[in-house]
Order: structure tokens, then C-alpha cells, then sequence
């Protein structure tokens, strides 16, 4: 999630301090994700494309109806009606995900990082 307005360099630098903070490659992100009402944000495209990580958008009625388990947030509720954006965002952007970074604020910016719990039954 961001402010709007907040630039690409920015961007670029909140995601790439979570990633350090979690010892996590950039090579092992598979998407960037955000909400819907974010979908038009010109720092967060041109970030994902600057990353060369695709942006998944993820629609507000599947954040409003998640069970996942993210942190809520009545700030965002009043500004973009929506429960939250980072956390749900990331948690929806996968299957059977799980939180290894939760919401972390970056100067405006806010991250969260999902694992996908995947394993093999061989």
C-alpha cells in the first residue's frame, strides 16, 4: 500500500528494505500486489516494471470478504473502504500464503510479505 503520489525510487526502496529485513531475494518474488483502488498508481507500476515483478491487483470485494488473517486498519477503512491493503494483499496473491513480514511502514509506504506454503507428498 501507499500514499498516492509516492514515487517509483521509493517504492523501489520500501520493497527492497523488506526484502533485506526478511534475507529474502528479489528472485523469489513472484508477484508485487495491491488493491484495485490502487491499481492506477504510476509509482507502484512503473516500481513493479523497474523490479521486473509482475503486479497482481487484487479486487476490493475479495479483500472485504477474506477470512485471512491480516491486520485491520480503521485508517484505511476511512480512506479507501477497505479493511486493508498490504497484508490482504499479499496473502491473497498466492495459495495457502502465510505472513513472514507484516505490515511494515516505509516513509508512506507500507509492505508485507507472503509466503506460499507449498510442499511435495512424494
Amino acid at each position: 500500500g501507499c500514499r498516492r503520489g509516492k514515487t517509483a525510487a521509493a517504492i523501489v526502496a520500501a520493497i527492497s528494505a523488506a526484502l533485506q529485513q526478511c534475507d529474502i531475494s528479489l528472485k523469489r518474488v513472484r508477484f508485487i500486489a495491491t488493491a484495485d483502488v490502487k491499481a492506477d498508481e504510476a509509482g507502484l507500476l512503473a516500481a513493479a516494471q523497474q523490479l521486473g515483478v509482475p503486479l497482481r491487483i487484487i479486487d476490493s470485494e475479495q479483500i472485504n470478504l477474506s477470512c485471512a488473517p491480516f491486520e485491520r486498519s480503521d485508517f484505511v477503512q476511512q480512506q479507501v473502504n477497505l479493511p486493508g491493503v498490504c497484508e490482504p494483499a499479499a496473502l491473497l496473491s498466492g495459495r495457502r500464503t502465510s505472513l513472514i513480514l507484516h505490515k511494515t511502514a516505509y516513509d508512506g509506504i507500507t509492505v508485507a510479505i507472503a509466503r506460499e506454503n507449498c510442499f511435495s507428498l512424494a
